[in-house]
């Protein structure tokens, strides 16, 4: 009804994904596009994991050709809302007051937790979140076609926000890791190097895009590394959308 409503007049641009299986739908990232998309009044703003991703990914492969690849992603309370949020500090609260948990959204207790999916019980939309991603994920990558999809894991996190992701990358000849975090450089990556720490989910609130650090190489297959890399998801979707709203105005 919302297409419907504003076609012909205006564009929509979704940040929520709920939009981005109607057939006017575009997954929108202007730094994968040699120009706009023909068609379509809603302009779906990918999962700020899947871009993430997308955008590492494409930069290692023009230095260093990416064979296969292999991402955890650990997933923020805020990606489920206010009430997750606390939810959360509920029950953290509750473990040291010794409490009865809250399972309304989660389902199962994550504070200092790490668990594969939310209980059964639980209000998020668990699959339907992977498959977001997933399918952002095959779109940005399908534009220029070289990368190869990565398999992808999702795991809740104790933590209230900022995605952090663990990334096995295996490329097509053995790394030669100087070279390659030269050419991150100059892609402009914020590389976090041994004299600096790595970065995480805290020190990334706030920041634009996204850092990568803890880089090494795979102690049992010299043509693979791996490397960790955080990002504030809000402040990452609102970079995007900002993105797209320039380009239209």
């Amino acid at each position: 009804a919302l297409v419907q409503k504003h076609q012909g007049r205006a564009a929509v641009v979704d940040l929520t994904g709920e939009l981005a299986t109607v057939p006017e739908s575009r997954v929108r990232a202007p730094h994968f596009e040699t120009k706009p998309p023909e068609g379509g009044v809603v302009h779906s703003i990918p999962h700020p994991a899947a871009y993430l991703l997308a955008h590492f990914l494409t930069q290692l492969h023009q230095g260093q050709p990416v064979r296969r690849a292999v991402a955890t992603i650990f997933e923020p309370a805020s990606m489920s809302g206010l009430r997750a949020i606390n939810e959360l500090q509920r029950q953290a609260i509750g473990l040291f007051t010794f409490k009865p948990l809250p399972k309304d959204v989660f389902g199962e207790q994550v504070a200092f937790n790490l668990i594969a999916r939310p209980g059964e019980e639980s209000t998020i939309g668990w699959a339907g979140r992977e498959k977001r991603i997933e399918r952002d994920l095959a779109s940005l990558l399908a534009i220029d076609g070289a990368v190869p999809m990565p398999s992808l894991r999702l795991v809740q996190a104790p933590v209230f926000h900022g995605y952090a992701i663990s990334l096995w990358v295996e490329f097509a000849a053995s790394v030669k890791i100087g070279a390659l975090l030269d050419h991150l450089k100059e892609e402009g990556a914020d590389l976090r190097t041994e004299d600096l720490d790595p970065p995480n989910n805290v020190n990334m609130a706030g920041q634009s895009g996204y850092a990568v650090g803890a880089v090494e190489v795979d102690h049992n297959d010299s043509r693979a590394c791996w490397f960790w890399l955080a990002a504030d998801n809000h402040q990452l979707s609102a970079e995007l959308a900002m993105d797209v709203v320039r380009e239209l105005l």
